[in-house]
């Protein structure tokens, strides 16, 4: 179970601290409940938000604006939609090429080079799990054999005496 949630963690390439992080400066920003998840689909990677103003309101478009530059300009990496939803309302889906028309490039220290880091992390991932089952099949082994062993060398069950004379045996 863990090992399948390192390996989902690892193939979207996000980290629960930084989902953590991005929830908290939304927060500082003055919006509440605020929940952030990314999923990939078909090599797309999407990011969402929900939160809510402080005052209920209506759909805001300076809300979504300030919730996307948040994230525009924090959140340590690669996405190519995000998805707004506030107070409940509809979402609303940007993509890669609207934020950048509206905020300019990202950061320097956000633009990750390409490269094969996931796969690298899949790989260490997908080692750890067949060493986990190696182990785990070697220490059956063992016990199995221990018992077998055992099973062998206990003394063997006292011979049959014949009834004493006079006794019928026991009916069966």
């Amino acid at each position: 179970m863990v090992v399948a949630l390192i390996s989902a963690f690892a193939l979207t390439g996000c980290s629960v601290t930084d989902l953590w992080d991005l929830e908290l400066r939304i927060e500082e920003a003055g919006y509440r409940d605020v929940l952030v998840s990314e999923s990939t689909s078909s090599d797309r990677t999407t990011l969402t938000v929900e939160a809510r103003t402080l005052a209920p309101r209506d759909f805001d478009r300076e809300d979504i604006e300030t919730i996307a530059g948040i994230v525009w300009d924090t959140y340590p990496h690669d996405f190519d939609q995000l998805r707004i939803t506030l107070n409940g309302a509809k979402a609303e889906s940007l993509s890669r090429d609207e934020l950048t028309l509206a905020f300019g490039p990202r950061p320097e220290q956000l633009v990750q080079p390409e490269g094969n880091g996931r796969l690298i992390v899949l790989i260490v991932t997908l080692s750890i799990f067949v060493l986990l089952m190696s182990a785990i099949a070697v220490v059956l082994t063992l016990v199995l054999r221990r018992q077998k062993r055992q099973a062998q060398q206990q003394p063997p069950p006292y011979p049959a005496y014949p009834p004493y004379p006079g006794y019928w045996p026991p009916p069966r």
